[in-house]
């Protein structure tokens, strides 16, 4: 199946029979096997089994939770390539819903780790970690790579919150 190019989500799409398929971790110009994990009437949601044909925006994740953890979803593209397809992105929000044809200009971070300053957390048993993307499975993690350090530190030392199942949202500035 061959991507043509990317979602709001960061998910390759491509067009088989009538619908829309929505493939994780497929890339833009790429030939990929997939599996369905779910099907609707005029979509379908699969993930990326093989990648036949691989595209030159592809870089190998640095975060060893990415292939598992639902917590980001554009790690295995170079960070010109992501700060390109998030500059389109909003460019076509702004067009399709607010109908803005203005020129925006992207202000670069220089960071590409530890820039978030909020991150939502799952609590399992008192693991901190993410869902899998598209799924209830949860995947502990000890680091997030995208998350500021302050906020790893609470991560990793997260005992004196006493939470053991829950959702944990937590903010740095």
């Amino acid at each position: 199946m061959k991507i043509e190019k990317l979602d709001n989500q960061g998910r390759g799409i491509a067009h088989e029979d009538g619908k829309i398929i929505f493939i994780n971790n497929a890339l833009p110009s790429e030939d990929v096997d997939y599996e369905i994990i779910y099907e609707k009437n005029k979509y379908c949601v699969a993930r990326s089994l093989n990648i036949k044909e691989e595209s030159n925006l592809r870089v190998i994740p640095k975060c060893p939770y990415y292939n598992e953890c639902g917590g980001c979803n554009l790690m295995h593209i170079g960070i010109d390539a992501e700060d390109d397809y998030k500059l389109n992105k909003v460019q076509d929000i702004l067009r399709n819903n607010g109908k803005v044809i203005a020129s925006i200009r992207l202000i670069k971070n220089n960071q590409e780790l530890f820039y978030r300053n909020k991150i939502t957390l799952k609590v399992r048993n008192n693991e901190y970690g993410y869902y899998n993307s598209n799924t209830h499975e949860f995947t502990k993690i000890l680091q997030c790579l995208l998350a500021n350090r302050a906020i790893n530190a609470i991560i990793n030392k997260h005992d004196f919150l006493s939470i053991e199942d829950g959702e944990i949202i937590i903010r740095t500035n």
